[in-house]
């Protein structure tokens, strides 16, 4: 085979493996869409978790964070819905938002059961929030 063929091949396979990667805005983007951070750190435990796969809030929430994802009957994760006392007898505020992801405690403190256990940072929690607050 020609050696040009061959090389070329080889720079197409390499760019499409790994040089197109998206690139998000923010690390709060980067988790909400892909459920890794910037680091590239898969953030769902898949050792606790009862669902066993890398998820991200679009899988469940979709691509707005308005719980029209794959998975039906999620709620809106869209911060302007979890702070309005119209859909939240208690609203959400960024510490309950925290807990939320730590316990998997709703607002009004009762079990959520989503079968996703997180291992997020602190900074990475922080970031996921003030993402949602731009949805």
């Amino acid at each position: 085979m020609n050696v040009k063929i061959i090389l070329l091949t080889t720079s197409v396979l390499v760019v499409s493996l790994f040089g197109c990667k998206k690139k998000y805005s923010s690390n709060g983007e980067t988790i909400f869409r892909t459920g890794k951070n910037l680091l590239g750190t898969t953030l769902q435990d898949l050792d606790k978790s009862d669902k066993k796969m890398a998820h991200s809030c679009v899988s469940c929430h979709g691509s707005n964070g308005s719980g029209k994802g794959m998975m039906s009957g999620t709620g809106s994760i869209k911060y302007s819905d979890l702070i309005n006392p119209k859909l939240h007898n208690v609203p959400y505020t960024d510490k309950l938002l925290i807990r939320f992801i730590d316990h998997e405690l709703k607002s009004d403190s009762t079990i959520a059961n989503t079968g996703v256990v997180w291992r997020m940072s602190t900074q990475d929690k922080i970031d996921l929030i003030n993402y949602l607050k731009e949805l």
